[in-house]
């Protein structure tokens, strides 16, 4: 009998969590600025913009958003799907296997003019679905790498402990989990000015990001 379960990831090292949510904040930036104002990681936003195309009646509009939503479903099972085939084979390096995958995917996506704008979010929002399910642990705690608002909400639940507590590790989570929404804003920023000046191939800068994750996920022990 096949055993279907999937391990739990490993902790992520702070030097890599650092390098990942920049990236997610960038490729956020990237697609809503150069990718007809498509949000590829912030699901939530692509549905409010969905349900606002659809009331209009604006169905290529709601199409521009309703595929990247599916397309980050299918990355989520994807990646699962070839977690569990590796493992069973007894592959420990499977998440920067997935890694490769993101990068040469961001990397197609920078070679599309704007006329494949759709392809280019699909392709984006893929490959953050790929990123979400490998990277969910930092100090034991689960984190999101290319949205901020579960970020949010640690940090001021683990405030809120604290201020009961006076536990002095309540109050490092909610610092830590303040300091990832600030890289986020960071990649977002970087992300606003590096499409300003080099358009479609600005996204080039996240496959640089990843590809310094893949070094250091090598020395995250398995």
């Amino acid at each position: 009998m096949i055993n279907h379960t999937i391990t739990e990831t490993p902790a992520d090292s702070w030097r890599l969590v650092f390098w990942l949510i920049l990236s997610g904040g960038i490729q956020d930036s990237y697609t809503f600025c150069v990718r007809d104002h498509v949000l590829s990681n912030a699901q939530t936003g692509n549905i409010v913009f969905l349900g606002h195309h659809l009331f209009l009646g604006d169905i290529n509009g709601s199409l521009r958003y309703l595929l990247p939503i599916i397309v980050y479903g299918f990355g989520l099972f994807f990646a699962a799907r070839l977690q569990n085939l590796w493992e069973k084979h007894q592959l420990t390096d499977w998440r920067r296997n997935i890694l490769l995958l993101e990068i040469a995917c961001l990397f197609i996506v920078g070679l599309l003019p704007y006329s494949l704008n759709h392809l280019a979010n699909i392709l984006v929002s893929f490959s953050c679905g790929l990123q979400v399910h490998c990277f969910t642990k930092l100090n034991n705690y689960n984190y999101m790498s290319t949205t901020c608002t579960g970020n949010i909400k640690r940090s001021v639940d683990a405030l809120e402990r604290y201020l009961v507590s006076q536990n002095e590790q309540d109050l490092h989570v909610a610092a830590q989990f303040l300091f990832i929404v600030i890289i986020f804003a960071l990649g977002s920023g970087i992300g606003y000015w590096s499409s300003s000046y080099f358009g479609t191939y600005a996204i080039w800068l996240s496959c640089l990001l990843l590809c310094i994750c893949r070094h250091e996920d090598k020395n995250i022990k398995k």
